[in-house]
């Protein structure tokens, strides 16, 4: 037997046996340790059920390594509530073998939060159980998790989770770079190379991945999440971490929510321009004389695809051409790395948008199509307008499609005296809110905060769940938009309002068209029509409000005015000068009312600010006393 037919009979002996190696889990001294053929990784139950230890054998041994001990790891817990370091990164979680083989290896690591994190006690997250169930299959590399967060309360909690892994690859962080999907293209970030358009946070990514690779390696690591509950990327160079904060969700009693992560190593690629479940892929662009080469790598994701077309073509950034469509075609996308290089000619101007579509069939015989782009800069240099700060070329980011979780029965409380949730947003002193109320006789006033922090806008005292919020009779957004609401806190007034309460929303330069609302069935519920930001002006003279059936405006001004005109079933109950100023609107059994006004400039005398006019204090009076009739009424 020559040389040639013996390698080529001790490579199949060695390729049949790795598909034919058993999936095993089981417990190694205090680590719980999974494996197959190509992949083994351990789990520390004892600080956070995470994995301390990741080794895809091609890459060779060891090769992530994680920065510090107690605080490297990968799938750590958090809640962002806390902030770092939480509750969950260094308790002991308690865990069970599900499954140790051999098809496949199943380890479930859980614990129940008390809500307490450095002195403090954070109620919303309290009675959590944070349940991770990890998955390998034999003759996988991808490395699947399902995470649950149940409510184990008899009251709903609304709950910021986070994911973190804190790892780089080959001993050398130096070599690592992480790749996030944005509207400006794929965003690289590195340790010697910051981002272009943003540092360590992207809000608001437009697809459900980030990417870690070395270069020296020529590989790296591929991180799907759901991008319907994505909210940002966190990635920290000196500190090596790839991070993402999920949206807020709201948890009734007994219900969990449930998301899945999936890991995936890819050796042969050194970068990466998309990532999904079924296909991963680095682009490099390079420009030619008159043209420019777009050079394909393409990989499975954790299932791949078969009788796959990619089709490239490019097109100007700011000037209107566009390259012919060259479409090529691959028999199957599997583990392996598929090389395709395209050449377009017909480039003119710099900067250009890449875009790709892939069409293909999944192993079930479902077609799918794969839309992903990049852009490059060239002589024109950045993604950015210097004017607005936006990019040149928006990518797009798609619409979510958002599943809430919630009770079974919605019924608004029935109340024996006015209860209202008063939100207070920027510059909520100057609405009239506190003094309208305070001429009602009996009412309960309960205050919701606005507030930043390093993890974005929130509200402080927000209702967790619904039976909190049923039992108020109106609602008042002062000022407050639609990124500290989130698409669960506007997804919970829409069903608020339905039921039968009122809310009151109060103008100010962050909410209407700055407030940038996710929540497509809260904007239909608005009795204005949205216009995008910058909606709200300084009117060209001092205008005196109209009277408003008993109530007289006499010297009373509103010199700034978000211009808004109302969707077709509202009504405009009252004017400043020929523009609406307070718009009102029946929906399910509730009522929401829009104030446009905005509390700035100092009007000149004797006329004073709508703010400080006790007439302007009598209508919000009414406003929201008539909205918790309206209610009462309906019932």
């Amino acid at each position: 037997m020559n040389m040639r037919i013996c390698l080529i009979l001790c490579v199949l002996a060695i390729s049949t046996q790795s598909v034919r190696a058993d999936v095993t889990a089981r417990v190694e001294a205090d680590h719980i340790v999974m494996q197959n053929e190509s992949l083994r990784i351990a789990i520390d139950p004892k600080v956070g059920g995470r994995i301390v230890e990741y080794v895809f054998k091609p890459f060779g041994e060891e090769n992530l390594c994680f920065p510090a001990e107690n605080n490297g790891g990968m799938l750590m817990d958090m809640f962002w509530q806390h902030g770092w370091p939480g509750e969950l990164l260094k308790n002991p979680y308690e865990y069970e073998i599900v499954k140790a083989g051999p098809d496949e290896a199943v380890v479930r690591v859980w614990r129940v939060s008390t809500g307490e994190a450095k002195g403090k006690m954070i109620q919303d997250v309290a009675g959590i159980r944070v349940q991770r169930t990890i998955r390998l299959r034999r003759g996988e590399r991808a490395l699947r998790c399902n995470v649950s967060l149940i409510n184990t309360q008899d009251v709903g909690k609304l709950v910021g989770y986070w994911i973190q892994n804190n790892f780089y690859l080959l001993g050398d962080r130096k070599n690592n770079q992480w790749y996030r999907p944005t509207r400006h293209g794929v965003d690289l970030i590195s340790t010697e190379k910051p981002s272009s358009h943003y540092w360590y946070f992207v809000e608001g990514p437009t697809a459900g991945w980030v990417g870690v690779a070395n270069r020296e390696l020529n590989g790296g690591l591929m991180l799907l999440m759901d991008y319907n509950d994505l909210w940002k990327h966190y990635n920290n160079m000196a500190a090596v971490t790839t991070e993402w904060f999920y949206d807020r969700v709201a948890i009734p009693p007994s219900k969990a929510w449930q998301t899945d992560v999936t890991i995936i190593p890819t050796p042969g690629l050194s970068g990466y321009a998309f990532g999904s479940e079924h296909l991963i892929a680095q682009m490099d662009l390079e420009k030619t004389a008159g043209g420019m080469k777009v050079s394909h790598r393409l990989t499975a994701g954790s299932t791949g695809l078969k009788d796959v077309t990619i089709t490239t073509h490019a097109h100007g950034a700011r000037q209107p051409w566009e390259t012919s469509k060259i479409t090529k075609q691959i028999k199957v996308v599997d583990s392996s790395v598929q090389a395709i290089d395209v050449d377009l000619a017909g480039v003119e101007s710099d900067p250009v948008i890449v875009q790709v579509e892939v069409i293909g069939t999944t192993p079930q015989g479902e077609s799918i199509t794969l839309r992903y782009g990049d852009y490059f800069g060239g002589a024109a240099g950045k993604n950015i307008d210097l004017i607005t700060l936006g990019p040149l070329y928006a990518f797009e980011r798609p619409a979510k499609q958002k599943v809430f979780l919630k009770p079974d029965k919605i019924i608004k409380t029935v109340n024996d005296h006015l209860r209202v949730l008063f939100v207070r947003g920027l510059w909520h002193e100057y609405s009239g809110v506190d003094e309208a109320l305070a001429k009602v006789p009996e009412v309960e006033v309960i205050n919701s905060w606005y507030t930043e922090s390093g993890t974005g806008s929130s509200l402080l005292n927000f209702p967790p769940g619904y039976e909190t919020l049923m039992g108020y009779d109106v609602v008042v957004l002062a000022n407050i938009d639609g990124g500290a609401l989130g698409g669960v806190g506007q997804e919970m007034l829409v069903d608020f309002v339905n039921a039968g309460g009122g809310l009151l929303i109060i103008g100010g330069d962050r909410t209407y068209g700055q407030a940038r609302f996710d929540n497509k069935k809260f904007v239909n519920m608005l009795p204005v029509q949205l216009q995008g930001p910058s909606d709200w002006r300084r009117r060209p003279s001092e205008s005196g409000i109209l009277s408003d059936g008993d109530i007289s405006f006499d010297s009373t001004a509103v010199l700034y005015q978000h211009l808004l005109n109302p969707v077709a079933d509202a009504r405009v109950t009252l004017r400043a000068g020929d523009a609406p100023l307070i718009i009102t609107r029946r929906e399910g059994k509730g009522t929401v009312i829009a104030s446009l006004a905005l509390p700035f400039g100092e009007p000149a005398p004797p006329s004073v600010g709508y703010w400080e006019s006790p007439m302007w204090h009598e209508l919000i009076r009414r406003l929201i006393t008539s909205a918790a009739a309206d209610a009462e009424n309906s019932r």
